[in-house]
């Protein structure tokens, strides 16, 4: 990829909340956010200055997602309106680019900041994110918590959308993982995760998987961090080290790599579910951006 385009960071979130600002305070020192969230985030726009906010209402209240939604059943055990609202950051996102006349975003959830200004990063595809390795036959799951993002791929995601959803046509895609649940009483379900992966698994589009380490401009590696409680890695389920139940961070920017005994930079971390808590305000002092 030509890392001479700039990339610039988007962000979708309903609900001010302290995480999301502590995000914005740390990721926005070295990257551009794109912030679309409803009238009570308006106000961060005014305090960080690489910040642009857009109203979320310009896009929850477009004739596509009002007719998508019709369609869309909730095949997990979390909230329809969680689930409904990861799905709909996909079409988001393709109306963004489109009016904005943009190549591509890096996605970012709300609870994940990143270190490292994204266009240090040598992606070598267009489209990039996380694809687990570790995984059976139905946890089928890929994650765009960070990802880079084009028109295609939102395309592809609306398409198999439309498949699952609208015309069922692609349905049978996700009917055993729907029953496995069911049966086993397990958790979960289907997600917008569970599309993300089919699409990969696919092999219609190049996409770069981020469990693997990436290169710099330095040509140094670097890792994306998941998920902060999971020591999880390209080379074992255990894979780097953990300290009380967490990745545990080296001088602020290095995790540690027990499969090969290596310290590598990281990009971001990903504070997910209850890992929020160490979102705070005082998480700016204890690492390096």
């Amino acid at each position: 990829m030509n890392n001479k385009r700039l990339v610039n960071v988007i962000m979708i979130h309903r609900g001010y909340s302290k995480y999301l600002e502590r995000n914005i305070e740390i990721t926005s020192k070295n990257n551009k956010i794109f912030l679309i969230g409803d009238k009570s985030l308006q106000h961060l726009e005014k305090k960080y200055n690489n910040l642009e906010f857009y109203d979320l209402n310009n896009y929850l209240n477009t004739k596509e997602i009002i007719n998508y939604e019709k369609s869309f059943i909730n095949y997990s055990t979390n909230s329809y309106e969680f689930e409904w609202f990861c799905f709909i950051r996909l079409f988001i996102i393709k109306k963004f680019l489109s009016e904005n006349k943009l190549k591509n975003v890096f996605h970012l959830d709300s609870d994940n900041i990143l270190l490292r200004n994204i266009n240090e990063i040598n992606f070598e595809s267009e489209i990039a994110y996380s694809v687990p390795l570790y995984q059976n036959e139905y946890r089928m799951s890929a994650n765009i918590c960070h990802g880079l993002i084009n028109y295609e791929y939102c395309a592809a995601f609306e398409d198999i959308y439309v498949g699952i959803y609208v015309d069922k046509s692609k349905f049978y895609l996700i009917e055993k993982k729907i029953l496995y649940h069911k049966q086993n009483n397990i958790s979960g379900g289907i997600c917008d995760m569970t599309l993300h992966y089919l699409i990969y698994q696919s092999g219609k589009l190049k996409i770069q998987n981020l469990v693997f380490p990436v290169l710099d401009l330095n040509e140094d590696l670097n890792y994306f961090v998941e998920d902060i409680n999971s020591p999880e890695g390209p080379q074992a389920k255990v894979n780097f080290e953990q300290k009380k139940g967490l990745n545990k961070i080296h001088n602020g920017m290095y995790i540690y790599n027990i499969y090969d005994k290596e310290y590598y930079k990281i990009v971001n971390i990903h504070f997910q579910g209850k890992s929020k808590k160490h979102l705070n305000i005082f998480t700016k002092y204890k690492l390096k951006y």
